[in-house]
């Protein structure tokens, strides 16, 4: 058989992780009383990712 040994082979998998996921602003439920920094307009706002390290 040709090649590496399995146990010699690596193969690393990334992740990630969602840190905040608010709920996007319904604009018509009262958006008008809200201030520009309440509004959330792309989900998730924040996250954590492991490329392949």
């Amino acid at each position: 058989k040709r090649g590496c040994a399995a146990a010699k082979i690596e193969n690393p998998h990334g992740s990630q992780r969602i840190l905040k996921n608010k709920v996007v602003t319904n604009r018509k439920k009262g958006a008008e009383k809200l201030r520009p920094e309440d509004i959330t307009q792309i989900q998730p706002q924040k996250l954590s990712l492991n490329l392949r390290s």
